[in-house]
């Protein structure tokens, strides 16, 4: 990551009274901490003898393998702890950013609750649950394939797969809690069981139009349109699924599904 020089308005008092003890010599760090650099306080004996507050004006993790985020080199970036800190950081920061990104969520919690999104049945909410938790364990895992190696004589790489790791197992353990969770519930029974009361009540419908005694049809009118929708909704295949249903259906198996041919 290239280095961002970070832009400021500096305080005269204090820039004359450097220039009266160190004069040419240029202040270190900056008035105020920023976004996107190490903030950390600057410990210089010049400064704290004069009472000046200065921070660090490095990039985040400059010198560090977490760059872009936490501490940088010279002020503990690279410590076990100031791995570990920004290494977490770090990935907090890239979930976040896959979340808002593939679920374009509003930028704020008011905003997210003034407009929540519709409820599915118990069932297929917890189904659906159950995909985003296991997505996640995928990206975790995704992460700690890109460790090259647990090298245990270097501080940095251990905490690095720490963190990662820990994130993963979590991730694991909570998946897994969730499963047994819908096994003990028959989450599969429940959500076929929705399935196929709207598949009935499909067939219903369709049914009760092309019987009814206004249309007048004779039985062999009735039995033709039957047979074509029949046809149209074999040929329509998946898309004659509710919307919560989408993305689901992998989870079951074939037995499982109400399909068209069915109705």
């Amino acid at each position: 990551m290239p280095y961002k020089a970070p832009q400021w308005n500096e305080d005269p008092r204090v820039l004359t009274l450097w220039e009266s003890e160190f004069p040419g010599k240029k202040i270190p760090g900056m008035p105020d901490q920023l976004d996107g650099y190490c903030n950390s306080k600057l410990r210089a004996r010049t400064l704290r003898d004069l009472g000046i507050v200065r921070y660090c004006s490095k990039n985040a993790g400059y010198g560090t393998t977490h760059v872009g985020y936490g501490n940088c080199k010279f002020h503990g970036g690279s410590t076990p702890n100031g791995t570990t800190s920004g290494e977490r950081q770090m990935i907090k920061a890239e979930s976040q950013a896959v979340v808002v990104q593939e679920r374009q969520l509003p930028r704020t919690i008011g905003e997210r609750l003034s407009a929540p999104g519709p409820i599915a049945p118990p069932e297929v909410e917890v189904l659906m649950l159950a995909g985003e938790m296991k997505e996640w364990a995928g990206v975790m895992r995704e992460k700690i394939s890109e460790l090259n190696h647990f090298d245990v004589t270097d501080s940095a790489g251990i905490e690095h797969a720490r963190a990662l790791v820990e994130l993963y197992e979590r991730a694991l353990d909570r998946y897994s809690e969730l499963i047994q969770f819908m096994i003990k519930i028959g989450v599969r029974e429940r959500v076929v069981a929705i399935q196929e009361q709207q598949g009935q009540a499909l067939a219903s419908l369709v049914l009760s139009l092309i019987t009814n005694p206004q249309l007048n049809l004779t039985s062999v009118q009735i039995d033709l349109a039957r047979a074509l929708f029949s046809e149209r909704a074999r040929a329509m295949g998946s898309r004659l699924s509710p919307d919560w249903a989408a993305g689901i259906e992998n989870s079951l198996s074939e037995d499982d599904i109400v399909d068209a041919e069915l109705l």
